[in-house]
């Protein structure tokens, strides 16, 4: 099963109130749009998504997690370091890279600015 983005979620939210107002019955629109029961029982008994929730969530790019989605590919030897770190942190390998990332940024933005302040070097925690 994949997962949908925010935005897939609300326009088919969307979809759901407007088959439901057409006069479709539960059952139809759970075969129209290939969700569960309680899916559609669910996002019935919310107000319909406007189109600016819409397409506030589209230009977000986040999925059902409320995080982007990014695909990146890693030399071996990077990867096999990062997944050990991971594993002596005890921490998800995306919560390490995150925070890799993170310092990365932010001694590039101290370089350029010339700040000389600390750097916290210790990880997730």
């Amino acid at each position: 099963m994949t997962r949908s983005t925010v935005s897939e979620t609300l326009r088919k939210r969307q979809q759901c109130h407007d088959l439901r107002a057409a006069g479709h019955s539960q059952r139809q629109i759970q075969e129209a749009l290939d969700i569960s029961r309680a899916a559609v029982r669910d996002w019935l008994s919310r107000p319909r998504p406007t189109d600016e929730e819409v397409a506030v969530s589209s230009a977000n790019k986040t999925d059902v997690t409320g995080q982007v989605g990014f695909k990146s590919r890693f030399d071996p030897e990077l990867f096999a370091e990062l997944r050990a770190e991971s594993e002596r942190q005890g921490a998800p390998i995306n919560k390490v890279l995150g925070c890799s990332v993170r310092l990365y940024l932010d001694c590039m933005n101290r370089a350029r600015a010339g700040g000389g302040e600390p750097v916290n070097v210790m990880g997730w925690r």
